[in-house]
């Protein structure tokens, strides 16, 4: 459902096919959707949800449990093709059929983000400071600077919990 989502959430993320489809699982080997939620670096690579239900139905279900550093603006699949299967597992029709596992292009109506209003917002700033040590006393035209480093898109939205700006505690 739409809505902002956080650790520990879990969201059904439902393919849709154009006839009912069956999943014949080879070696333990899930269908897999992979969900751009990382943003690289310190954080989360993006997520591979293995397939939850939906064998012998057009519809088959993802269930992504959101993880702390995993953030989006608008929850999307990776791109096209991040709907997978590996190993001998396949997707087919009632014909024995191969399924099209080609999902629809990034940014149109049909895909995750243009049918839905998924935000994942887990991002958690916590500044540790030790020193500088301060000999005698600071007063208001004193100036200790401190820098933080912030990513995503929605970074103006970000506010201070606490801090001390002219001796005022904030």
């Amino acid at each position: 459902a739409d809505g902002t989502y956080n650790t520990g959430d879990q969201i059904d993320i439902i393919v849709t096919f154009d006839e009912n489809v069956y999943v014949d699982v080879v070696g333990g080997d899930q269908p897999t959707l992979t969900l751009e939620t990382g943003l690289g670096g310190d954080y989360p690579a993006d997520v591979i949800v293995e397939l939850f239900g939906g064998h012998g139905t057009t519809e088959l279900t993802f269930t992504y449990t959101v993880e702390t550093g995993h953030y989006s603006t608008d929850l999307q699949y990776e791109g096209t093709l991040a709907l997978a299967v590996i190993g001998g597992t396949t997707i087919k029709d009632l014909y024995g059929n191969d399924a099209t596992l080609t999902l629809p292009a990034l940014g149109t109506a049909n895909s995750l983000a243009g049918a839905s209003d998924i935000v994942i917002n887990t991002l958690v700033v916590t500044v540790t400071m030790i020193g500088p040590t301060v000999v005698g006393c600071m007063n208001g035209s004193n100036t200790l600077r401190i820098s933080v480093q912030a990513f995503g898109d929605d970074i103006a939205t970000y506010k201070s919990t606490g801090g001390v700006t002219n001796g005022k505690l904030k």
